[in-house]
Formats: structure tokens, C-alpha cells, sequence
């Protein structure tokens, strides 16, 4: 351009001087002209050479700038998807920070409630553990109300014993008779009152019964809610598992973003492959699409096939069905009657095992009370072996604190003994200071054993106040096991009264179950003799219709075999359905997935297309541009001012073009910025990713702590199981025992029921004996005796009772017609026997209260 601009000039000098000179230079002008045409036309050749290089490389720049272009795209769809994942994954971060805060809660939770099922189990312990002590208790008052009555009962056998004897050897005063019956009313009495305790110490441990009853159904909801709890967990473990699940499909994404922001440029190299393989992909896709097609429609003919097939098997049973039925409406005028029996034998066999049923629930609950009652008096021995054990310790206390007190005094005796030596010793040393020498040698020999002396009163002083201690310690020790006894004593004296009211109240309880089972066996008696009578009728009827219900059975059996072959079939095409609807749906999904990603690279196919367009237009004009350049320098070869003229434009040409290079390299730059901040992303992105590993493993650790939650759970369960089982069977054991003593109360009712009638006799008799005794008293003398009266004749009958025919004399009875026969007038041996037998009487009388008073003191 210089040389250009230098022939310019001075070619307008020389044409301003060449008119001022001659013409004669005018030829030498023309050729230095010529020349600097060819001259320009060279340069305007390397010009033109220069141009196509620089076109050259502006299409390889406008090439690189739509890759580049095409990369950012790409790029910015990325980051945007980068973007959506970012907040999508720090949205499930929030939700797992958010259950992982759940868990934690409900982990508390569920710690604070298996600590009170702790404390609960331990409070069922210990209740447990007190019912065996208190029924302990009862089982050996049980035994020795039990040995109580066996002694009265051998008691009274002696003294019937006895008044045969006495019967035997003499007679006995009335007045005698009458306090021993008396104190045997007494007796009777306090029996009474023990059973009446009995029975309230029956009904207390009824509602204790119940009591517990209630504390196990409280156990079972208890368990129930844990059973929901676990429940609970185990969805929460799921969604844990799905969690950890989603974790992993995260970081083979991150592992993928990180492949693919490694390999941007070789997906641009290779999309025309994939597109390629996209067709391919989608012949696949209708291939197997027109494959699933047939399957279906393979299917569906099968199911059609089997339906029909059904359907005639149907219709086939139907048919069948109709004819039996039709005969069974021919003979429903003969059955009618039959199915009435057999609507009543039916009815009668639903009450007979239905009074079954109460029957075995009944033997089962009197089962369980005497198990319970077991278990109680087991409790009780328990209990009464600790008082034992509890009493000998207190005994070995109180030796061992009156040995301390001998030896406390032992140390006084002999610490007064030193004492006075020592007084003794030190008014000897003060008396000596004013003696002799020899008499000083003397004195000063008596001090060491002074000094001696108070050695030893101070050790026994010390040891005294170290005995004293000890018994101080062992008085302590001493009253508060006094007073343990004392509230233990108390507490199983609550216990054992509260037992006591129960039993009495499963003895009622028992009664009732026991009338109401004879109230049924009679009503099962009553229905077995109906039963019969139906049976005797219905033999006949029942052999004219076994043929008919075993047409009718074989028919049922066949309908129910079709029946469960069609189920089962509908159950499998259902099943085939459903997985052929889901793998349908998986293949949408697919489809609609690869569809969605055809769609997105068609439109960066087209945008790729449309740049492309653009360029190659571009290039168009350039070209036509070119080639208009080409002309115009063509046709202006020969004229300076339009060889400037295009110079000049090539000029302003070449100052757009090196703006425009210039805005590339800006663009370039930029695409350099935008890759350093891919980087810097890509960083974040890693560092995210380390974020949601340390997550991951609090995850993981929150995790192994619900499981270790959950196996607690599960092993407090199991206790929980073993205990109510336990408990179970010792309310068995329990309801064995209780019928056990209900049986032996009823048979002490019926002795004491027996005993009180015979009690009742005697006193009768004796009555009689004793008025009789007084109008002897009073009537000291007596009329001549007689042969015989008819009085004795027509009062034959009024003679005593069978029972104490055994005991008196077999004339006793004249004395008691005294009073109503005036001629009766009896001799004085037959007085002296019945007063030798009561004498008789009596003495035994006191010896055996006196036996019972030694066996069953009253006091504690």
C-alpha cells in the first residue's frame, strides 16, 4: 500500500510538472507508466493472494467460532441441567437432613418407651414376686387350717370314743354335758369365723386376679403399639434402603458428569455416530414394538381360548347342576319332613357343642385356679422359710450383743481395777520426794510401772470404746432388720387377707360355674334322649337320600375343582396381564425417554444446520464479493483513480475483516473464561459430592443404630413373651389349686353342716337331761316304784336320739319322762351312770382344748 500511495504521488508531480514541460518527454513517461502498471498489477496479484489467504482463515475462524458456539451451547445446556441436579439433589439433601432429624426423634421416642417397658417389666417382677410370697402365706394358713380341722375332726371322734366308753362303764351329771357342748358351740364358732376369713381372703385374691388380668391386657396393648413401632422402623429402613439407593444412582451421576465433561469434544466428533445408532436404536424399538404386539395379541387369543373353554366347562356344571336340581325339586315333597330333622338335629348338635365348648372353657378356668392356687402356697413356703431365716439372723444378733456386753463390762471391771492402781501408784510417787536415798531408788523404781499401768489402761479403753461402737452398730443394724420384719410381716398379713377374699370369691364364682354346668349337663341329657328319638326316626329317611347327596357332593366337588381351576386361570392371565402392562409401560417410558433425547439432538441438529447455512451464505458473499473485486480491478486496470478506489475499499475491507478477527479473539477469550469456570464448577461439584459421602456415612451410622434399636425392640419383646407365658401358666396352676380348695371347703361344709346337727342333738338331749336332774333335786322323795303303766306304753316312742343311744345307758331315756309321766319313779344307779358319763366326758373335753390351746396358740 505504501508503494501504491508513493506512485500516486508521484505520478500527480510529474503530471503537474509534464504540463508545464515539453512533450519531448512524454515517451519516456508512457513507459516509466507501463511499468508501474506492472508493477501494480503484481502487487495487486499478491494482494489478491493475501485475500484468499485471509478468507481462508476467516472460514477456518467462522468454523471454529460455530464450534466453539455449538460447545457452548452445549455447555450452557449442561450447566443448566448441572443446575436442575444441584437443586434436586440439595432438595433430597434438605429431605434426608430432614428424616435423618425424624429418626433421630423417633429413636428418642422409641428409647424413652423401652425404658418404661424396663421399669414396667421390673414393677410385673417384683408384683410377681410378692403374689408368690403372699400365696405362699395362704398355702401354709391353708395347711394349717387344714391340720386344724383334721384335729378337731379326730377330736370329735374321741370324744364320741369316749361317750361310748363312758356309755359302757357309767353314767355321767348333765351339767357337765351341757358346758362341753357349749365350748364345743364355741369351737364351732371360731371355726366358722376362720372360714368366713377364708372366704374373704378368697375374694381378695380374686380381684387381685383381676387386678392382673388388667396389668396383662395394659402388656398386650403395650405390645401391640411396639408391633406397630417395629412396623414403623421397618418402613423407615425402607426408605432408608431407597435413600442409600438414590445416594448410589447420585454418584454414578457425578461419575458421569465428571466422564462427560471429559469428553465434550469427542461427543461433538462422534454425533453424527449416535445419530446413526439413534435410527438404528429406533428400528429396534418398532421392531420390538410390533414383537410386543403379537405377544399381546397371542395372549389375549390364549385367554380368549381359555375363557371359552371355561365357559363350556360352566355351562356343562350348569346344565348338570339344573337336572339335580330339578330332581331334587321332585323329591323335595317326600324331604321335607327329613329336612326339618335335619334342620333340628343340626340346631341340636350346634347347642351340644356349644355347651361343649363352655364345658372345656370351664375345666379349663377351675384348671388354671388350682394352678394358681399351687403356685400361691409354693409362694407362701418361700415367704415362711425367709421369716424363718429373717428370725434366726435376729436371734444371732441378739448373742452376739449380750457377749458384747459381757465383754463391755468384763473391760469396765477390769479399767476401774487399773484405775485404782494407778491412784494407788501415783500417791506413792508424791509421797517419796522427801525421803532418803534409798528410799528415792525405791520410788523410782515403782514409776515405770505406773507409766506400765497407764499403758494398758489406755489400750482397754480404747478397746472398750471399739467394742462399744461395734455393739452401737450392731443395735443399729439389729432394729432396723426389727423393723424390715415388722413391715414385711405387716405387708404379707395385707398380702395373704387380700388372697383370702379372693379365694372366697372363686369359691363363689366356682358355685355358680358349677350349678350352671349341672343346669347344663341336664339340658345335654334332655337333648341326647330328643337326639335319639330324631335318630330313630330319620334312619329310614336317611337311606333314601345318601344317594342324592352323594350325586349332590360329587357334583359340588366337581363345581369347586372348575370353580378353583378358573380362579387359579384368571389368577395367572391377571398376573400375565399386569407383567406384560408393566413391561408395556417400562417400554413407553423407554420410548417416550429415547424420544425425548431424539427430539433434543434433532434440534441441535438443526441449529448445527442452520449455522452451517449461515456460514455457507456467508461464504457466499464472500465469494461474490471476491469475485466482483476481480472484476472491477478487471476493468479499471488502465485508470489510476479507480485502481485507488479499490484499494482503498480492499483497505476498509481488510480494517472490518481485522475487527472482525479481533472479535474472535474476544469471543475466544471468552470461551477460555467460560471453560475456567466449567473447571471451577466442576470443583464445586466435587467438593458436593465429598459433602454428600460424609452425609452418606452418618446415614450409614444412623442406620446400624436403628438396627441395634430394633434387635433391642425385638429382645425385649421376646421377655416380654416369656413372661406373659410364664404368668400363664402360673394362672393355671393357680385355678388348680383354687378348685382343689373349693372342693375341700365344700366337703368341711358338709363335716361342719353334720357336726352342727349332731351339736344340735346333744344339746337337745342334754336339755332334757338337765331339767330332768333338777325335778330330782327338787323332789327328794320319790313315790313307790310300779309294775307297769299304760303311760309307759302309749310314750314308748319319745325315746333319745340314734347318736346318743351309743353313748348313755339304754335306760337314760326314763329320766327324761320323769317330768311328763308322774308314776315314773327310777332307781339311783341309773343317775350315778349318767354322771359318771359326763365326769367322763368332760375330762376329755379338757384335755383335748387343752392339746388345741398348745397346737394352735392364739397369740402371734
Amino acid at each position: 500500500m505504501t508503494v501504491f500511495q508513493l506512485a500516486g504521488k508521484e505520478h500527480s508531480n510529474n503530471s503537474a510538472s509534464e504540463s508545464l514541460s515539453s512533450l519531448s518527454l512524454g515517451l519516456d513517461e508512457g513507459c516509466a507508466l507501463q511499468g508501474l502498471i506492472d508493477d501494480l498489477k503484481k502487487e495487486i496479484e499478491s494482494k489478491d493472494l493475501v485475500l484468499r489467504d485471509r478468507h481462508d482463515a476467516i472460514e477456518r475462524l467462522q468454523q471454529e467460532l460455530s464450534n466453539r458456539d455449538r460447545q457452548l451451547s452445549r455447555c450452557r445446556e449442561r450447566q443448566e441441567l448441572f443446575d436442575g441436579e444441584k437443586t434436586s439433589f440439595l432438595q433430597k439433601i434438605v429431605e434426608l437432613e430432614e428424616n435423618v432429624d425424624d429418626h433421630g426423634r423417633t429413636i428418642a421416642m422409641l428409647n424413652m418407651e423401652k425404658v418404661k417397658l424396663l421399669r414396667q417389666v421390673e414393677d410385673l417382677k417384683e408384683t410377681l414376686q410378692q403374689y408368690r410370697d403372699n400365696l405362699q402365706k395362704t398355702s401354709e394358713e391353708k395347711v394349717a387350717i387344714e391340720d386344724e380341722c383334721k384335729n378337731l375332726l379326730v377330736t370329735i371322734s374321741n370324744l364320741r370314743v369316749a361317750l361310748e366308753e363312758t356309755k359302757r362303764n357309767g353314767s355321767s351329771s348333765v351339767s357337765v354335758l351341757h358346758e362341753l357342748v357349749e365350748n364345743l358351740q364355741l369351737e364351732v364358732m371360731l371355726l366358722s369365723e376362720q372360714l368366713n376369713d377364708a372366704f374373704k381372703e378368697n375374694i381378695a385374691k380374686d380381684n387381685e386376679l383381676d387386678q392382673y388380668r388388667d396389668s396383662n391386657l395394659q402388656l398386650r396393648c403395650q405390645l401391640a403399639e411396639l408391633s406397630r413401632e417395629l412396623g414403623n422402623l421397618k418402613d423407615i429402613s425402607d426408605a432408608v434402603d431407597i435413600r442409600h439407593e438414590l445416594d448410589e444412582q447420585k454418584h454414578r451421576l457425578f461419575a458421569l458428569l465428571k466422564d462427560d465433561v471429559k469428553q465434550l469434544q469427542d461427543q461433538m466428533n462422534g454425533v453424527r455416530g449416535e445419530i446413526v445408532a439413534r435410527q438404528q436404536d429406533l428400528g429396534h424399538l418398532s421392531y420390538f414394538r410390533e414383537k410386543c404386539a403379537e405377544m399381546e395379541r397371542l395372549h389375549e387369543l390364549e385367554m380368549s381360548q381359555q375363557r371359552s373353554k371355561h365357559s363350556s366347562e360352566l355351562k356343562q356344571l350348569r346344565r348338570e347342576i339344573e337336572s339335580l336340581s330339578n330332581q331334587l325339586a321332585t323329591s323335595t315333597d317326600t324331604s321335607k319332613q327329613h329336612d326339618q330333622m335335619v334342620e333340628s338335629l343340626a340346631t341340636l348338635q350346634t347347642t351340644i357343642l356349644k355347651l361343649d365348648e363352655h364345658n372345656r372353657l370351664l375345666q379349663k378356668t377351675i384348671q388354671s385356679y388350682q394352678d394358681n392356687g399351687v403356685q400361691l402356697e409354693q409362694q407362701l413356703g418361700g415367704s415362711q422359710h425367709q421369716l424363718e431365716v429373717v428370725r434366726q439372723e435376729l436371734e444371732d444378733l441378739r448373742a452376739r450383743s449380750t457377749e458384747q456386753e459381757a465383754k463391755i463390762e468384763a473391760l469396765r471391771s477390769d479399767k476401774e481395777r487399773i484405775s485404782g492402781e494407778l491412784l494407788m501408784q501415783r500417791k506413792m510417787c508424791k509421797c517419796g520426794f522427801n525421803t532418803t536415798n534409798a528410799s528415792g531408788s525405791r520410788e523410782r523404781a515403782k514409776v515405770p510401772l505406773s507409766h506400765s499401768l497407764q499403758k494398758q489402761l489406755a489400750q482397754k479403753t480404747l478397746e472398750a470404746t471399739r467394742i462399744q461402737e461395734e455393739l452401737a452398730q450392731r443395735t443399729e443394724e439389729w432394729k432396723r432388720r426389727e423393723t424390715e420384719y415388722v413391715n414385711h410381716r405387716v405387708r404379707a398379713s395385707e398380702h395373704a387377707t387380700e388372697l383370702i377374699e379372693q379365694l372366697s370369691e372363686l369359691k363363689g364364682r366356682f358355685g355358680n360355674v358349677e350349678q350352671v354346668a349341672h343346669m347344663k349337663d341336664e339340658l345335654i341329657d334332655r337333648l341326647q334322649q330328643s337326639l335319639r328319638d330324631i335318630s330313630r326316626k330319620l334312619t329310614v329317611r336317611q337311606d333314601q337320600c345318601t344317594e342324592l347327596e352323594a350325586k349332590s357332593v360329587k357334583l359340588s366337588e366337581a363345581l369347586e375343582k372348575a370353580r378353583q381351576e378358573a380362579l387359579l386361570c384368571e389368577k395367572r392371565c391377571t398376573e400375565e396381564l399386569s407383567n406384560a402392562r408393566r413391561c408395556s409401560m417400562d417400554q413407553k417410558n423407554q420410548l417416550q425417554q429415547y424420544e425425548r433425547q431424539m427430539n433434543r439432538l434433532r434440534a441441535e441438529v438443526d441449529a448445527m444446520r442452520d449455522k452451517c447455512d449461515q456460514i455457507s451464505s456467508e461464504r457466499d458473499v464472500l465469494r461474490d464479493e471476491c469475485q466482483g473485486l476481480r472484476e472491477r480491478l478487471a476493468k479499471y486496470e488502465g485508470k489510476e483513480s479507480a485502481l485507488c478506489e479499490v484499494v482503498k475499499s480492499n483497505q476498509d475491507e481488510l480494517a472490518v475483516k481485522a475487527t472482525r478477527v479481533l472479535e474472535l479473539e474476544e469471543t475466544n477469550r471468552k470461551l477460555a473464561q467460560n471453560y475456567e469456570q466449567l473447571k471451577d464448577f466442576h470443583e464445586d461439584l466435587s467438593k458436593q459430592y465429598r459433602h454428600t459421602q460424609h452425609e452418606l456415612e452418618q446415614l450409614r451410622e444412623c442406620s446400624k443404630k436403628l438396627l441395634e434399636f430394633k434387635q433391642q425392640t425385638l429382645s425385649t419383646k421376646d421377655l416380654t413373651r416369656k413372661s406373659v407365658a410364664e404368668w400363664k401358666e402360673r394362672e393355671a396352676q393357680y385355678c388348680q389349686e383354687i378348685g382343689r380348695l373349693k372342693k375341700r371347703t365344700e366337703l368341711l361344709e358338709q363335716d361342719r353342716s353334720k357336726l352342727i346337727g349332731k351339736l344340735n342333738a346333744y344339746h337337745r338331749d342334754n336339755t332334757i337331761l338337765a331339767r330332768q336332774q333338777q325335778m330330782q333335786q327338787s323332789q327328794p322323795l320319790l313315790p313307790p316304784s310300779r309294775q307297769h303303766s299304760p303311760y309307759d306304753d302309749n310314750r314308748r316312742s319319745y325315746n333319745l336320739t340314734p347318736l346318743h343311744q351309743t353313748f348313755y345307758p339304754p335306760d337314760a331315756f326314763k329320766l327324761m319322762r320323769s317330768t311328763s309321766d308322774p308314776n315314773c319313779n327310777e332307781s339311783d344307779e341309773l343317775l350315778q351312770k349318767v354322771e359318771y358319763t359326763s365326769s367322763q366326758l368332760q375330762q376329755i373335753r379338757r384335755f383335748w382344748h387343752q392339746g388345741l390351746k398348745e397346737v394352735f396358740p392364739t397369740d402371734p
